[in-house]
């Protein structure tokens, strides 16, 4: 039996997401790497890496994404959450849509947990994992 996982990772553009993807590409594992720019995860793709854009804020990014996987591999194993948000500068300047963004985000941990409400929705066997 293989341990080979499909995997998808998010927040592969830089830092731990890059790394982690990377390894687990080197460690022969099929791996859907996502982030905002396509441009940042060519490393990934000449690796062996399958990367996507996506933006984990956007609900039909992440509908792309998972329907793909699912159709190319029948199913996702893990996903492997990265992604980050951040604001810069003094809290002061910040206008209320971008204070009230930050806050969505991360009450749903990330956003990264619409990909298990998609996922859950459209696969029923997916209900007995998460």
């Amino acid at each position: 039996m293989s341990n080979k996982k499909v995997i998808l990772v998010t927040g592969v553009s830089s830092g731990m997401g890059k790394l982690s993807a990377q390894d687990l590409i080197k460690a022969s594992h099929t791996v859907y790497a996502v982030a905002r720019s396509i441009d940042k995860m060519k490393d990934l793709k000449a690796l062996g890496g399958h990367i996507m854009k996506m933006d984990v804020t956007n609900e039909e990014d992440i509908e792309k994404v998972v329907m793909k996987v699912i159709e190319e591999q029948g199913r996702i194993d893990v996903l492997w959450n990265n992604a980050g948000y951040g604001l810069y500068g003094p809290v002061e300047d910040l206008s209320m849509e971008k204070a009230n963004n930050s806050y969505r985000y991360w009450a749903c941990y990330d956003n990264n947990c619409w990909i298990y409400i998609f996922y859950r929705k459209r696969e029923p066997i997916a209900k007995d994992f998460f």
